[in-house]
């Protein structure tokens, strides 16, 4: 989605918007993070305040060593598919934290040293690597994000195409306790307050899901026979199959064309204050020759 709203033609490349190979995003960061820790490209050291309140400051030499050669495209899963929804540093290593977990109940941890120093490796390389592919994603996000923060009020925009309505109701709420024979009720009630810390962490996830959401109605608008959906997924009749691939790049440029973030800049940002980060090399008519953009 990134990649179509900036004309990111690399970050198109890497997540099949284009192109006639099957491109592996989650290999692609692995490979790049693999690269970092063979050449040496990792934090070198690692400070930290330990449970005394004293500073410390250790090398990551022996954890770093020990991932060369083993770090695989399941262990990049969980944050490619989530940092383009803004899942913080924080959210990245608790992710990250339940892989590690699994690995070691089913026998396949490998590293050495300190796990909470690979957890931080793990994070750090990782998020270098994805935001290093998929550069769109970063550019994307960082202009939504400081649209938004410039609202005074909450962030309300319309769909292309359909002009559907998406309001992000991100308002503080009170809480009134009233205690009853059975127990203390709470009854909270929305302010006029925006919850701008809300604003911001949500402002990406909710802004891609809608356009997802519309090229999703595009398609199923268009279809010809009986079409299902669950989350990503067509649920269509064997012979219809091509015509949902058909109908689903249409609509991915034809969203895509309607320049969704002028159409939000128009809306949200009307001095035009945030410039939109258009990268501009990608040619939407590439996507029609896309063999798995939707596969």
């Amino acid at each position: 989605m990134y990649s179509g709203l900036i004309r990111d033609k690399a970050g198109a490349q890497s997540t099949c918007v284009i192109g006639n190979t099957r491109s592996d995003l989650y290999q692609e960061v692995a490979d790049r993070v693999e690269q970092k820790l063979t050449s040496g490209k990792y934090p070198p050291i690692v400070s930290f305040m330990d449970k005394e309140g004293v500073e410390r400051t250790v090398s990551t030499k022996v954890e770093a060593l020990s991932m060369v050669g083993n770090f695989t495209r399941s262990m990049t899963k969980k944050n490619v598919m989530t940092v383009p929804y803004s899942v913080s540093m924080r959210g990245m290593k608790m992710q990250n934290w339940e892989v590690m977990f699994d690995m070691k109940l089913q026998g396949k941890s490998f590293w050495e040293g300190d796990e909470w120093i690979v957890n931080y490796l793990w994070t750090t390389l990782t998020h270098e690597a994805i935001f290093e592919i998929v550069q769109g994603a970063r550019a994307g996000q960082e202009y939504l994000k400081e649209v938004a923060g410039a609202l005074k009020d909450v962030a309300k925009w319309y769909t292309p195409l359909y002009g559907l309505p998406i309001i992000q109701n991100s308002y503080k709420t009170e809480t009134t306790r009233i205690q009853t024979i059975i127990g203390t009720l709470s009854i909270d009630e929305y302010t006029t307050e925006v919850k701008r810390q809300k604003q911001l962490a949500s402002i990406a996830a909710n802004y891609i899901h809608s356009i997802d959401a519309t090229i999703l109605m595009y398609t199923v608008e268009h279809a010809k026979g009986d079409i299902g959906t669950i989350h990503d997924c067509f649920l269509v009749h064997p012979n219809d199959g091509d015509d949902v691939v058909k109908n689903y790049k249409e609509g991915y440029v034809e969203v895509m064309r309607a320049d969704p973030l002028k159409m939000f800049s128009e809306e949200l940002d009307k001095e035009g204050k945030v410039e939109i980060p258009y990268v501009g090399d990608l040619n939407l008519d590439d996507v029609y020759d896309s063999e798995y953009i939707i596969s």
